[in-house]
């Protein structure tokens, strides 16, 4: 079995924080020899499946870490952390939680 939907979303929000981080660090000329971010979170099966009706299926909290080689100040590196969590726009899409989902179908 391959990946799933959820690891899809996980890739999709490590893919978007990762290159704000790194145009940012560009953008400061920042050298960066390697990064890479780690995510983690929890879902409760039960409630994907329904068999918990009132639980939450989503994620409910997702833990990340950047792993980063470079000689660059730590504050630096804090500073740009901050800013992905501002600029990355997955990040900005799954925390803020401010998309509007509209549905539509077409039955053939």
């Amino acid at each position: 079995m391959g990946p799933t939907a959820e690891d899809y979303l996980l890739g999709g929000l490590a893919g978007s924080m990762l290159t704000t981080f790194i145009t940012e660090a560009s953008i400061r000329s920042l050298e960066i020899n390697s990064l890479s971010l780690e995510i983690d979170g929890k879902l409760c099966l039960q409630a994907i499946h329904g068999v918990k009706k009132k639980s939450n299926s989503g994620f409910e909290k997702l833990e990340y870490k950047f792993y980063i080689d470079s000689k660059a100040e730590i504050s630096i590196l804090y500073e740009i952390a901050d800013h992905v969590i501002f600029y990355s726009p997955i990040y900005a899409t799954i925390s803020r939680g401010s998309v509007e989902l509209i549905r539509d179908f077409e039955i053939t």
